[in-house]
């Protein structure tokens, strides 16, 4: 038996014990003592049984291995660099997908008795470094099969013997903290150029790059979600307080990680963007608060959008829940 235990035990049975004492002083019988043996054995049993949960000590914990698989969908195919697919966005355009990248961070464990545990990513020197993880569904669409991708997530989270995932939740986003590191000398994945803007604004969460009807008046549109309102005294200097629009989509999935993937779907983000056209400097949205391409795209990422456009009042979009990553079965 543990101190624990013990413990508990001593506490009742003096609790216990002295309520059947004052019991005795109104009863003579002698049956008395045998029946005070009784209720003091019953009571002990029901509250120190009640109270401690073998399976729940130190020694039946362990780490184990989430492994969580992403997918690259439009539609209900899957993302191909450099393939074009049809009926994308308000007009059903032709869109050419020329990139697909994001950040995750902060991924926790949701089990069956419904509590959440932070899982803990693993150092790959590659994709993975202190909890942020890059996926990579292909960027470099000249390559072909040459390019290096990542659409895994490899973490593991210390669980009991008896508990099972049967969920996820993550932030595609980098926390702010790291978020507005400089790159040079940063190390993987937040090294990523390509995905840096500045130590004021920091990186890109999530990029996609593509091109509307590419055989037929070819428009790119483009979709960088980002930090906005990061204020500092020069675009080389870190804020010294949270960007007033992190931008940072918050998710949560029920899954079972052994069967089932995390799909991104492409189509499902640009379902309210008319991607043949750019109404603003930027070619696609670009997560600033004048840029209209945005008040669909980032909504459907579960985050909230205000448009400020010149000499009209601010609009606010507000989105009731994110509609872009869903569950797949695995093939």
């Amino acid at each position: 038996m543990s101190l624990r235990n013990i413990s508990v035990l001593g506490g009742v049975k003096t609790t216990v014990f002295r309520y059947v004492k004052r019991l005795s002083h109104h009863q003579k019988s002698v049956g008395l003592k045998h029946f005070r043996g009784l209720v003091l054995l019953s009571c002990i049993g029901v509250l120190v049984g009640g109270c401690v949960d073998d399976d729940a000590s130190p020694e039946n914990q362990a780490d184990q291995p989430l492994i969580l698989n992403f997918k690259g969908l439009i539609g209900s195919e899957d993302f191909l660099c450099g393939k074009t697919y049809e009926n994308i966005g308000i007009g059903k355009h032709d869109y050419r997908a020329e990139g697909l990248r994001m950040y995750v961070s902060r991924l926790r464990a949701l089990l069956d008795n419904g509590t959440e545990v932070t899982a803990s990513l693993s150092e790959d020197g590659v994709w993975q470094h202190d909890n942020v993880a890059l996926l990579d569904f292909g960027a470099d669409c000249d390559r072909g099969d040459e390019q290096a991708l990542n659409t895994a997530v490899d973490a593991n989270v210390l669980l009991y013997s008896t508990r099972r995932v049967t969920g996820v939740c993550f932030d595609m986003g980098i926390p702010f903290d790291r978020n507005h590191q400089r790159v040079e000398g940063a190390l993987p994945p937040l090294d990523t150029t390509a995905l840096f803007n500045s130590v004021q604004n920091g990186r890109t969460f999530l990029r996609l790059d593509g091109t509307a009807n590419p055989e037929d008046k070819p428009q790119t549109f483009n979709v960088q979600l980002k930090s906005t309102g990061c204020l500092s005294e020069a675009k080389n200097r870190r804020p010294s307080v949270a960007c007033g629009n992190p931008n940072i989509a918050q998710v949560c999935l029920d899954l079972d990680p052994q069967t089932q993937a995390i799909a991104f779907d492409i189509k499902s983000l640009l379902a309210g963007a008319d991607v043949s056209k750019n109404k603003d400097a930027e070619l696609g949205c670009y997560s600033a608060k004048n840029d209209s391409e945005c008040t669909t795209i980032v909504p459907a990422l579960g985050i909230s959008f205000e448009l400020i456009e010149p000499e009209e009042e601010a609009m606010s979009f507000v989105p009731q829940m994110q509609t872009v990553f869903k569950v797949v079965n695995m093939n």
